[in-house]
Order: structure tokens, then C-alpha cells, then sequence
């Protein structure tokens, strides 16, 4: 069984989330933060202080605590070569749950979805949704892991083919905001307010759910501490980087 193990825990080791990587997402995802802050301030202006107005202001400031608090942690913590795994799986939580807030206070702006919004019902619903989709996605690679899957997924991952792939998406990363942006002004052109806030709301739930994926690397860290693996392939036993 130990073997099957290694194959998922061995999967991809060298990517991983290092300090400066953390602290340059928290800076790239900074225009949600800017976003939820004007709708907040916006609010009580025009409509005064309420719970739904200052949802969004709070929601900023939690996250963001959450968010150094988590890097303090980090900075503290012995680095070992689980700990990759672990730092990887948190950050892409706090996105997740950076996103699903800015849905939140979307949706509290416009209760009714009468602009083709989804009403904070439907916002609610997503959060048992996803903790369905993480439990299946976990109970599939821990199968996975069972049925020994995941040597020959290792043996295509680290194939030339596969490679190159992954280092195409990586390349397209940087242009998915010029992307978005292009996007935005096109159907702020072409196309009606509410075919706009139709198109926001479903990329809002898929980049809610995008990075529940990552929750491969919980798998990986409880593995390492159940079966004490305690280094990468190399024999490297810390995250450097972290």
C-alpha cells in the first residue's frame, strides 16, 4: 500500500506554493477585496449602515486576517516536506472562500436577482454543494490511490507531452485577467445588464469551484503523516521556498 501512496504523494512535488507566491495572490486577488470595499462604502451612503452594507467592509477585513494569520503560521512552523502539501491545500480554501464572500455581497445588493443576479438563497446552496463535491472528489483519489491509479497517471504526468502542456497553461495564467477584462468591456458593448450579471454570476460559481480541485493536496499531506514519508523524490526533506 505504501507504494500506491507514493505514487499520489509523488505526483507533482516541485509545484507548490512558496511565501512569495502567497503574498503576490493575496495582492493579485486585492481588486476582489477593492471590489466587496466600494460596494460596502457605496452602500452606506446611499443607503445608510445595515447588516447587508456592511457585510461586504467585515468580509475584507476577516478574510485578510485569516489571510496573514495563515502566512504568520507558515513563517513559524517547521518546514518539512508535508508542509507543501498543506500550505497549497489552505491557500486554495481561502480563495475559494474569498470568491463565494464577493458572491455574497453581490447577491445581497441585489436580493430579487430581478438584473439576472442569483438571489443569497441560491449563494447559501453553493456551500453545501461544494463541501458534496470536495467529500466525492477526496473519497475518489483515496479510491484511486486503493485501485493503484495513480502510477500510471504519475507516468503520463512526467511524460514529455505532458510537460508541455503544463507548461502552456502556466504561460496562459498571466493573460486569463486581460482575457476577462476584454470580456467585460465586449458584453458591457454588446449585450444587456442582465445577460451581463448572468455571465458574471456563472463565472463567479466556476471560480468558486475551481480551486476545490487542490484538495488533492490534503490527501497527500494526511498520507504523508500516516505513512511518515518525509521527502521528495531527491531526498530533499524540507519545502524550500516555504
Amino acid at each position: 500500500m505504501r507504494e500506491k501512496v507514493l505514487d499520489l504523494v509523488y505526483l507533482n512535488t516541485k509545484k507548490y506554493s512558496t511565501l512569495a507566491d502567497l503574498k503576490k495572490i493575496y495582492w493579485a486577488l486585492f481588486i476582489f477585496q477593492l471590489i466587496m470595499l466600494v460596494m460596502g462604502f457605496g452602500g452606506i451612503k446611499t443607503m445608510g449602515a445595515s447588516w447587508e452594507t456592511l457585510f461586504p467592509i467585515f468580509s475584507v477585513i476577516i478574510w485578510s486576517l485569516l489571510f496573514w494569520i495563515f502566512i504568520f503560521c507558515i513563517q513559524n512552523a517547521k518546514n518539512t516536506f508535508e508542509l507543501r502539501f498543506l500550505v497549497k491545500g489552505i491557500s486554495g480554501l481561502l480563495l475559494s472562500l474569498l470568491v463565494w464572500l464577493l458572491f455574497a455581497c453581490v447577491c445581497l445588493f441585489d436580493p430579487v436577482g430581478d438584473n439576472g443576479l442569483a438571489d443569497i438563497s441560491f449563494c447559501l446552496w453553493l456551500l453545501p454543494l461544494y463541501v458534496l463535491f470536495s467529500v466525492s472528489y477526496i473519497a475518489l483519489i483515496v479510491l484511486g490511490v486503493h485501485k493503484g491509479v495513480f502510477k500510471k497517471i504519475r507516468k503520463k504526468w512526467q511524460s514529455p507531452v505532458a510537460l508541455a502542456i503544463d507548461a502552456l497553461l502556466a504561460s496562459l495564467v498571466p493573460l486569463a485577467s486581460a482575457a476577462g477584462m476584454v470580456t467585460s468591456r465586449v458584453l458591457r458593448s454588446h449585450t444587456s445588464v442582465s445577460t451581463q450579471n448572468l455571465v458574471a454570476t456563472i463565472s463567479l460559481v466556476l471560480l468558486f469551484f475551481i480551486p476545490a480541485p487542490g484538495h488533492i493536496n490534503f490527501v497527500q499531506y494526511f498520507y504523508c503523516k500516516k505513512y511518515k514519508i518525509t521527502c521528495d523524490e531527491d531526498g530533499n526533506t524540507t519545502s524550500p521556498g516555504i
